[in-house]
C-alpha cells in the first residue's frame, strides 16, 4: 500500500484522510511500507522504514533532496515503519523542518524537509 503526502486521488482512503487533514501538498511525496520482501530486492540488510515511491518535482521532498527508492528511517530521531508514523511526526514538527534520516543504497544520511508554505 502507498501513502502519498501530496495531491492525489480520491481513490486511496490515505490519500483522501491525508488530504482532508492539511497533510496534502505540504511535503510531496509518495511512501509505502518496506516489508522484508522488499528490503531483500533492494539489497537492504535492514527492512524497517519507509520506501519512497515519488517525489514532486518542484516539492519541499525535492527540493530537500530526497529521491524515489530512498528508505525514510527516522523522523526527529523517531523511527518510523508506517505512514501514520510518517505524517504524525512531520505534523508534531509544525512548520518547522523535520529531520529526517534516509538510507540510499546503504548509506545513511540526513535532509530537513520543510513543509510547503502554500
Amino acid at each position: 500500500m502507498t501513502t502519498t503526502l501530496a495531491e492525489l486521488p480520491s481513490t486511496r482512503a490515505e490519500a483522501t484522510e491525508s488530504a482532508s487533514n492539511g497533510e496534502g501538498g505540504k511535503y510531496g511525496l509518495a511512501v509505502e511500507p518496506l516489508t522484508p520482501d522488499l528490503a531483500h530486492q533492494m539489497g537492504l540488510n535492514s527492512a524497517r522504514g519507509l520506501v519512497v515511491d515519488q517525489v514532486v518535482p518542484a516539492s519541499p521532498a525535492s527540493e530537500a533532496g530526497i529521491r524515489p527508492g530512498d528508505v525514510i528511517k527516522e523522523v526527529n530521531h523517531q523511527p518510523v515503519v508506517s505512514s501514520a508514523e510518517l505524517q504524525n511526526a512531520l505534523r508534531s514538527s509544525g512548520n518547522q523542518p523535520s529531520l529526517l534520516l534516509l538510507d540510499r543504497k546503504g548509506t545513511d544520511f540526513f535532509v530537513a524537509l520543510a513543509p510547503s508554505r502554500g
